[in-house]
């Protein structure tokens, strides 16, 4: 249906499911200019399951936007891009969730998985009050692969900012070698590209399996910023933020500004410009285990910003 609509046009998804059993092939394609998506009343649920490819694909959109969209379970056998695949593209994505998507690598001739919930090539997008839950990588080869952005992954000439988003409990694969960023990762093969997280909590990463990754926020080259972002328990071998990649380190420009970090292991590694931020220090969370990472009273981060 997508392909119907003109340009410039807004399409109003009614509240349901759109899935493989109702008609919908996927991945959805985005290819025209100034088209919006928008679910209304309770969010329209695309469920990819069952579908090959991305759950959507956005290719020369220009200023493109999805509001209210659930964009769920699919199983993208490929190199990049499970959930939402945007590349060459301008747009935002407002009030959306990307969940339980997935990118799978069986192939020996590929070295590198990335972007399970989201990949970004050549694209500049703003998200805002977006929640990126339990996407990952998975890999079934044994050539030593790389698996990068468990949660979304930024490259080439990318410039993607996330405002009040939540990533939670995104992975990497087991069998990867080299696991870079379960929740975000910035390009491991040079480029400009620049990423920017402002209010943002991002928890829980890991591998597949509950061990270790080598970070959760990872920035080979580019620009990473990390502007009052809480970023606590995630499963990490090297650095929750880390400014390096395979085999080298400090390409990357990284800040961090009035943020948490804690509860992470190593928390930071590689050359990065810290200001007013608690690092390695509890900073009272109410209920973390629950998911409440509110500051109780009394904590050190309170009123010091």
């Amino acid at each position: 249906a997508l392909s119907l609509v003109q340009n410039n046009t807004t399409v109003h998804l009614s509240a349901g499911t759109y899935d493989v059993e109702h008609g919908e092939v996927f991945p959805l394609a985005l290819g025209k200019p100034g088209l919006t998506l928008v679910g209304e009343g309770v969010r329209a649920f695309v469920d990819a399951m069952d579908g090959e490819g991305s759950a959507l694909a956005a290719q020369a959109a220009q200023n493109f936007t999805l509001r209210n969209i659930v964009f769920a379970n699919a199983w993208h056998l490929g190199k990049n891009g499970g959930g939402l695949d945007i590349r060459n593209s301008s747009g935002c994505i407002d009030s959306c969730v990307v969940s339980n998507c997935v990118v799978s690598m069986n192939s020996q001739t590929e070295t590198t998985s990335a972007g399970g919930g989201l990949y970004f090539l050549n694209a500049a997008v703003a998200m805002t009050n977006c929640v990126i839950v339990r996407n990952g990588t998975d890999i079934t080869v044994s050539n030593n692969p790389r698996s990068h952005g468990g949660g979304l992954y930024v490259e080439g000439g990318s410039s993607v900012e996330l405002v009040c988003c939540s990533l939670v409990s995104n992975y990497l694969s087991n069998a990867a070698f080299g696991t870079w960023g379960s929740a975000a990762g910035l390009p491991i093969n040079g480029g400009n590209a620049s990423l920017k997280l402002r209010n943002c909590l991002i928890v829980g990463g890991r591998r597949k399996d509950g061990s270790a990754t080598k970070s959760a926020l990872s920035a080979p080259y580019g620009t990473l910023v990390v502007e009052n972002c809480t970023i606590a328990d995630n499963v990490v071998g090297t650095g929750a933020i880390a400014n390096l990649g395979e085999g080298f380190s400090n390409k990357a420009t990284v800040s961090v500004v009035n943020s948490i970090l804690y509860g992470n292991g190593e928390e930071t590694n590689g050359i990065m410009t810290v200001d007013h931020s608690l690092i390695g220090v509890d900073p009272r969370f109410r209920r973390p285990a629950k998911g409440d990472y509110r500051l109780r009273g009394g904590s050190p981060c309170i009123d010091t910003g």
